[in-house]
This record gives C-alpha cells, sequence and structure tokens, in this order.
C-alpha cells in the first residue's frame, strides 16, 4: 500500500467495493448469498494496517472453488472501476432528506468509521502519527471521516491500478483440497492475464527521531457534557531494533503489567480509583511499540501518571 499524507481510507473503501459485485458477479447481494446460503463456514473482508484480506473457508470444495472465483472477480475487475453509483454507495454521498434540511453526508464506509472514531481510537490514531510521521503505520487506513469526504472515484480507479495487480497481493490454500482445480482457476481466468511488476512498498518517508514529544488533542462533547475525569492520556514508547529474545521479553513484561496485582495497576488505582488504564504491546506491525493508556481521569493528573508509569 502506497503512502498518503492525508488518510482518506482508500483500503477501506476498495475492501467493500469489491464484494458488493463484479463484472462476472454483478448482484449486490451475492456475498451474503454466498456467505449464509451455502456451506461456506466463514467468509469475510478486512483491513489492517498494512493489508486488505478477502478469506474464506467451506465445507464444499466446490462452492470454496466459486466463492474464490467470486472474490478474483471482485478484486480484478469490480464494478466500482466502472459504476459512480457504487462508489457513491460504499465511500460517500450527500442527500438531502428535505427542503428545509441541510445535506448531510451518508455512505457505507463514512459511517462506519463515523463510529469508530471514539475518544480512545483519536488518542490511539494521534500516538501513531506522533511516534511515526509520515510513515504508512500512522496511516489511518480506515479512513478518517473528514478526509473520506474529499475521496473521488478517479482516486479509487488510481488505487486500483496500482495495488490492486498480482504482484502486490499472496493467495493462501489449505486444506484438503483439489490444489489443482483451484490453481488452474487462479491463473488461467486472472494471474496469467497480467504482466509482472514492481510495487513500491517501502516506508522511505519516515525518518525515525529521538527524544520526547507531546501532543493535546481536543474530543468534541454534547452541549452541557460533564467533562470532569473525562480525559485520556497516553504514554508511548517506540521499540525500534529489537532482537527476537527481547520481543519475547516484552511478551512477558506485557502480561504482568496487565495484572491488577501489578504494582503499577495497583499504583494507579490508588491514586486515581475512578481511572481504567491498559498497557499494550504492538509487535504485528512494521515498527513494534507500547504504550499506557489511561481513561476517566482530569488533563492536569498527566504529570503525576507519568511519573508513576517512569517509576514502574
Amino acid at each position: 500500500m502506497l503512502f498518503r499524507s492525508d488518510d482518506p481510507g482508500l483500503p477501506h473503501v476498495f475492501e467493500h467495493a469489491t464484494i458488493q459485485g463484479s463484472k462476472k458477479y454483478p448482484g449486490e447481494q451475492m456475498f451474503f448469498n454466498l456467505a449464509y446460503q451455502t456451506y461456506n463456514t466463514y467468509m469475510n473482508a478486512s483491513t489492517s494496517q498494512l493489508v486488505t484480506y478477502y478469506s474464506a473457508a467451506s465445507l464444499s470444495e466446490a462452492q470454496l472453488c466459486k466463492t474464490l472465483d467470486f472474490y478474483l472477480s471482485g478484486i480484478f475487475a469490480p464494478l466500482v472501476l466502472t459504476d459512480e453509483s457504487a462508489f457513491r454507495r460504499e465511500a460517500f454521498r450527500l442527500v438531502l432528506h428535505g427542503s428545509a434540511d441541510e445535506l448531510t453526508a451518508t455512505g457505507v464506509v463514512y459511517n462506519e468509521m463515523q463510529a469508530q472514531f471514539t475518544k480512545a481510537n483519536v488518542a490511539n490514531y494521534e500516538v501513531k502519527k506522533l511516534l511515526f510521521p509520515n510513515s504508512t503505520v500512522s496511516a489511518i487506513t480506515g479512513g478518517k471521516p473528514e478526509d473520506i469526504l474529499n475521496v473521488t472515484w478517479q482516486n479509487i480507479k488510481d488505487f486500483h491500478a496500482t495495488q490492486y495487480v498480482p504482484s502486490n497481493m499472496t493467495i493462501y490454500l489449505y486444506g484438503k483440497l483439489n490444489y489443482e482445480r483451484f490453481l488452474q482457476l487462479i491463473d488461467e481466468s486472472y494471474l496469467s492475464r497480467y504482466e509482472r511488476t514492481e510495487v513500491a512498498l517501502d516506508d522511505s518517508a519516515y525518518t525515525p527521531w529521538s527524544g520526547f514529544r507531546e501532543k493535546t488533542v481536543e474530543f468534541p462533547v454534547g452541549s452541557g457534557g460533564n467533562t470532569a475525569n473525562a480525559a485520556t492520556f497516553v504514554y508511548a514508547f517506540t521499540l525500534p531494533d529489537m532482537s527476537l529474545q527481547e520481543r519475547n521479553d516484552m511478551q512477558v513484561l506485557a502480561s504482568y503489567l496487565k495484572r491488577n496485582t501489578s504494582w503499577l495497576s495497583t499504583a494507579i488505582k490508588r491514586r486515581f480509583p475512578a481511572a481504567t488504564w491498559q498497557f499494550a504491546y504492538i509487535f504485528d506491525t512494521l515498527y513494534p511499540y507500547c504504550l499506557f493508556a489511561c481513561e476517566n481521569i482530569n488533563a492536569g493528573d498527566k504529570e503525576e501518571l507519568t511519573k508513576i508509569i517512569q517509576e514502574a
């Protein structure tokens, strides 16, 4: 996935668009028919920080092969490339409910990410942008609602042309299968139609830094809302150049710090009994890091919390 300086959520938009119809399978509801009216036991699509997954499992080899064909057709020839209404449905569109109303935005991805922008998630997004500026790790691949509104149909086409190519994908098959049947479908119907290309996967825009950085982010609340003990505090560390042994050590440390009986947990609870906190060690990413997050405190408590964390 190529890095973008904003957060329009193109990987997420395309994930939805891929399973909502293709040139070969134009029906919008076929994904749900395959998922719930067949022998398929699992079928889904999801976008992580660096990869979009299309996965399926079935009790029937024939239906699994058909599901693979459905996925590959949506990946390489989705309707969204030729039908702008598919883009408007999945990304966003503006609607007017009445002559006296204002235009409002809606759309599958836009609405989904509106719900995802909780205070805790916003804090997590901002921490990654502070730790890894200009890196793919700091991009909000799901999409920032206000940036989703800037996505164009041409953006989607360009993203597909550069990212949705065979050289940028990995296909896994496992189980009791006639693999030749699946490999023949994959090769003859799809991959053999493409030339090998090079896809830029480097993260050269990111330059590691040392020292300490701090940022305060405001979060909207309802009119008249109580903001006492409503702050979120996050303290994070990057973990560059870790050995395999050090990664294992960090997992052991994380399992201890998370416990209610750890020194850190009891110290926070003793001083801030209403607070909820967590320690997270994020290692399944391009750059590992750890963070302490504490909710239900006041902004002025950060100095004391920092002291407790540093002592721990």
